[in-house]
């Protein structure tokens, strides 16, 4: 049955000689894997490839077959649903994107739908393209936080008490004695984080390069105590590095 949705690129991997399999978390239908085939052909007239179109992190307008118990669904046409500007071009917006997206496939296992979130992950990709240069080194400490919050275990900013000293961990297994706490700057810091409305005022926050290296450390622990399997981003020494 044809379906339109909306859905952001995750990942991708060859398959056969000229086509590729495709992850896609989709506005409908959630995380979802296709068959594109043909798409790394190119054409006898000279034109490029399909494999513009799935870049980790592209947003595309899509209508795709879904049958819901094949082992591929298969997209029958594809449209940019929004073309970045600077994100493909410049290396640190790039670094970012993929942080974010692969924060977003170690989060989501199952092919359930969730508009909230799907909004969300659009909404800060748009935003990444965006800002202005001063703000894309704390976005990724931001969207660790924020991203916790969609997933339903992010930090109640009203608890907290910037001068004594923030628990990471506090309000969710009270039954655990394991506790993180943060203070001095970085608790001043993911406490003004936490009360921003969003991205676009992360300038306000003035950090130092090691600052902000702790910061996201912190921010990822506090993520990898929620999803203990998401393993090691392979993403984060790359970004490390070009954020430097």
């Amino acid at each position: 049955m044809l379906q339109h949705t909306r859905g952001i690129v995750l990942r991708t991997t060859p398959f056969s000689e000229t086509s590729l399999i495709v992850w896609v978390y989709t506005e409908h239908f959630g995380l979802q894997k296709y068959l594109q085939k043909g798409a790394r052909r190119v054409s006898k007239r000279g034109g490029a490839s399909q494999q513009v179109y799935f870049q980790p992190a592209a947003l595309l307008d899509l209508v795709v077959y879904h049958r819901q118990q094949a082992n591929f669904e298969i997209i029958k046409e594809l449209q940019w649903h929004h073309v970045y500007q600077h994100l493909y071009q410049q290396v640190s917006r790039h670094a970012v994107a993929l942080f974010m997206i692969e924060l977003l496939s170690v989060a989501i296992k199952q092919p359930e739908p969730n508009a909230e979130l799907f909004q969300f992950m659009c909404s800060q990709l748009i935003l990444l393209d965006e800002v202005s240069p001063e703000i894309i080194a704390l976005m990724p400490s931001w969207f660790v936080l924020q991203m916790g919050a969609q997933l339903g275990f992010g930090l109640d900013a009203d608890s907290f008490d910037e001068h004594t000293g923030i628990d990471l961990f506090q309000g969710t297994h009270p039954h655990i004695l394991q506790s993180y706490y943060v203070t001095g700057w970085m608790a001043q810091a993911i406490y003004q984080l936490l009360h921003m409305e969003n991205a676009i005022t992360l300038y306000r926050l003035k950090l130092s390069r090691a600052e902000r290296k702790d910061l996201l450390k912190a921010c990822l622990e506090y993520f990898y105590y929620h999803q203990p399997d998401a393993g090691i981003l392979k993403s984060l020494p790359v970004l490390e590095v070009v954020m430097g």
